[in-house]
């Protein structure tokens, strides 16, 4: 539970990131796309809060869990983002 739980926070933090990002806009054909300033705080807060609760539930396993699932949400978030840009380069 604690490994799906950070994955989501890893998945939300980095999807927030990657939807902030000039370049990444570009890259997914979407230069138009801007969020307001309270959602470009769930880029920190989400990643942080994932890190408090595996502190919280196991402290001795915390930063391995954490940084665990973020390699996997980094490569969940860039094959999203790779074929969300291959989606819509084909409906244009």
């Amino acid at each position: 539970m604690m490994l799906i739980l950070c994955l989501v926070f890893w998945l939300l933090g980095l999807g927030l990131q990657a939807a902030c990002e000039p370049k990444m806009l570009r890259f997914a054909r979407l230069p138009d796309l801007t969020l307001p300033p309270s959602v470009r705080w769930g880029r920190f807060i989400f990643p942080l809060l994932g890190l408090v609760i595996v502190f919280w539930t196991n402290p001795v396993v915390a930063i391995f869990v954490w940084a665990g699932t973020f390699s996997v949400a980094a490569v969940i978030v860039a094959i999203v983002w790779a074929s969300l840009a291959r989606v819509l380069e084909s409906r244009r």
